[in-house]
């Protein structure tokens, strides 16, 4: 995967400049798909740098016809972006990785899933809340239970996903501005299922900024072993370890994708955040 997404300056007043700039980020923030064609070297890729050379020419230019007045307005940055991720039969544990024009489970699915595809949202105080898309034929659909179409998955949470077996692998396209600024993951003490809300990949501490204490579980899923156990102690005098049943047992610190959801078990009593500053053109 590559990570690759579009800025554009935004201005709520009438005949504003729109100027799409293409900015491509280092592979450690990979967000989707990138086509063979696009490799490094490639005749495709030599023209694709050659036309985004044309497009920033012509950015300057226009800018430069702009009047003192305008050019001194101040614009809002968006990052709109689009994450493919490939689910196959049976359950698969993601996240929403962007923030969607609409984030409900119809705004986020439409008609695409199979029909029996089932999402699992979980309550720390409820457990597993579950929903059903049908497919009846002729354009029409069905979520169960009443409303559940309503139902919301944001950056910052994680689910689950089963889809009904024979269908074979499914790629589900989430489309959406990149989440920037402040952004809180509220934690509490025990079970809760959540994931970055920056769309990264890496390491859930060192690189992702979770806070960890000791003792503390997290609980990843594997489709083919089930639940992965990595805990984490502190032994004092600046000595840590890792426990990684994945690894045998390994001092191997937990990694997660973009887009994949993830179980932390907090020991300490109360509340906590898990909290990032973002900003793609810092990056």
């Amino acid at each position: 995967m590559s990570f690759y997404v579009e800025t554009y300056p935004t201005q709520n007043t009438a005949n504003s400049l729109w100027i799409y700039v293409l900015k491509t980020v280092d592979r450690k923030w990979e967000i989707c798909e990138r086509e063979a064609a696009h490799e490094i070297g490639s005749p495709n890729l030599k023209k694709e740098m050659k036309a985004k050379s044309l497009i920033l020419a012509a950015a300057i230019g226009v800018a430069s016809a702009i009047p003192a007045t305008a050019q001194n307005t101040v614009f809002s940055v968006n990052a709109v972006g689009f994450v493919n991720k490939t689910v196959s039969d049976g359950f698969t544990l993601i996240a929403n990785p962007l923030i969607a024009e609409n984030n409900t489970l119809a705004g986020l699915f439409g008609t695409t899933l199979p029909s029996g595809t089932q999402i699992f949202k979980f309550d720390p105080n409820q457990g597993f809340i579950s929903s059903q898309f049908f497919d009846l034929g002729g354009g029409t659909t069905l979520w169960v239970p009443g409303g559940a179409e309503a139902t919301t998955v944001v950056p910052g949470e994680g689910f689950f996903i089963n889809i009904p077996g024979g269908t074979g692998n499914h790629t589900i396209t989430f489309v959406g501005n990149v989440p920037q600024g402040t952004l809180d993951t509220p934690l509490s003490q025990g079970f809760q299922l959540i994931s970055s809300q920056v769309p990264q990949a890496g390491e859930i501490v060192s690189d992702l900024g979770l806070p960890i204490g000791n003792q503390d579980q997290i609980f990843k899923f594997n489709k083919s072993s089930g639940f992965i156990s990595i805990q984490f102690f502190d032994l004092g005098g600046g000595t840590t370890l890792w426990v990684n049943s994945e690894f045998g047992g390994q001092n191997i610190p937990p990694s997660v994708d973009v887009g994949e959801g993830f179980f932390l078990n907090r020991q300490a009593a109360g509340s906590a955040t898990w909290s990032r500053n973002f900003d793609v053109n810092s990056q």
